[in-house]
């Protein structure tokens, strides 16, 4: 992904202080948003995403199936991240194992 990219996700739900460009500054939402363009209320965003896509070079990779998996991690994070104190469900950990792979096999 390159600093444009990055930018134009961070400017949609950020102060301008915070509007870094940097990759390692983006929230787990914002990935979300970098790579799913049917998610996208503005036509540049999606079109924006589907190059994003693309930069990843993994044709192999089905991006829905990608992007629902971002958004069920996104999800679990945030479940831990607020303190929620029930335990994890079974589904919940095989979701995040599998998408662990999934990343895995991406970079192999």
């Amino acid at each position: 992904m390159n600093a444009e990219a990055v930018l134009a996700v961070q400017a949609t739900n950020r102060k301008p202080e915070h509007r870094t460009g940097k990759v390692e500054d983006l929230m787990f939402g914002d990935y979300v948003l970098l790579l799913d363009g049917t998610q996208q209320r503005k036509p540049a965003l999606a079109q924006r995403a589907d190059a994003n896509w693309g930069a990843l070079g993994r044709p192999a990779l089905d991006r829905g199936q990608f992007v629902h998996h971002l958004q069920r991690v996104q999800a679990i994070r945030n479940r831990i991240a607020h303190f929620d104190d029930d335990p994890l469900p079974p589904e919940d950990m095989r979701d995040l194992t599998s998408f662990a792979r999934q990343l895995r096999d991406c970079v192999r």
